[in-house]
């Protein structure tokens, strides 16, 4: 690994390449716009990388071999893209991720599933080999990603840095009492976006849910009351469209793991709810689960009324 000691005033970017005809061709696009490579060939080099330079951006290979002197190994590297999202989880207000994450591959784009699995692993776009006849593309990509993420100058990555975790925020919900052609809505971003009763639902409880337990919290799909946990974010697209809103192929309402369990992204703040009126919602579920919050609510001000008494 090549990592520099001295302080810089520009982008610095954390190239995981084993192939040097590759490296060198990133090495190249990522200079070219006066950026700062830094490339690591094996899995644990870009780990200690992660920890130790603190980059501004990532460009990753998904074969790597594990250790210096082994071979690659297929699809090594979601295990550097899931260790630096863990790490740069935040987003911007608009739902963008502030650390960008690019893939290099020659074999997913194309590939719904692993296409998929990437971003919601929370990478920002692909980068398809061969690169020696793309490097101005590539270079447009890249800055169009940093402006997206807010990070233009150098500056905003010092910022991000110094910043609190998860001060950024991402992409806000709330439910304020809209109702579109009889269709209860919620806000997404400002925007509010109509939708068939059975997804208002599963959003109201996993509304709960997340107040309930924060962002730690998974839901079962027996308990949402779902039969297929991919159905959901694909109705939820289909209503954003129509609703004229395109999110980004990197920003991610709902999140499932590996038992088919599924919660509110982590990204996704959460705003006002107007429980009082999910109160007068005709399906049942949601009128518990907004009588539940309200009664929660009297009880915190009572508690808060009768404390102020004592006083």
């Amino acid at each position: 690994m090549t990592a520099p000691q001295k302080k810089t005033t520009r982008h610095k970017a954390l190239i995981a390449e084993d192939d040097p005809t590759i490296a060198d061709q990133l090495v190249s696009v990522v200079s070219s716009i006066g950026h700062e490579p830094i490339v690591v060939t094996t899995l644990d080099e870009e780990l200690a990388a992660l920890e130790e330079i603190d980059p501004c951006y990532m460009i990753q290979d998904m074969q790597l071999p594990p250790s210096a002197g082994m071979k690659e190994t297929p699809m090594s590297g979601r295990t550097g893209v899931r260790t630096a999202r863990d790490k740069y989880p935040e987003r911007n207000a608009a739902g963008h991720h502030v650390f960008p994450i690019f893939v290099v591959t020659s074999h997913g784009v194309g590939n719904s599933d692993f296409m998929s699995e990437m971003f919601e692993m929370g990478i920002s776009r692909f980068i398809s080999k061969p690169i020696e006849e793309k490097h101005e593309e590539v270079a447009k990509k890249i800055l169009e990603v940093l402006e997206r993420a807010g990070c233009v100058d150098h500056a905003a990555c010092i910022a991000r840095r110094a910043a609190p975790r998860g001060e950024t925020g991402g992409l806000l919900l709330e439910i304020l009492g809209t109702t579109i052609k009889k269709q209860a809505a919620f806000e997404l971003g400002g925007v509010a976006v109509p939708v068939r009763k059975q997804l208002f639902v599963t959003l109201v409880r996993l509304v709960d849910l997340r107040i309930a337990s924060g962002i730690e919290g998974y839901a079962k799909r027996a308990d949402l009351k779902i039969t297929s946990a991919t159905e959901v974010p694909s109705r939820l697209q289909t209503a954003c469209l129509e609703a004229g809103l395109t999110l980004p192929a990197d920003v991610m309402v709902f999140q499932t793991d590996r038992d088919g369990r599924m919660r509110l992204h982590p990204s996704i703040r959460l705003g006002e709810v107007n429980w009082q009126w999910l109160r007068g919602h005709a399906d049942v579920d949601v009128q518990k689960i907004a009588e539940a919050r309200l009664a929660r609510a009297a009880r915190e001000a009572a508690q808060g009324r009768s404390g102020t008494s004592a006083r």
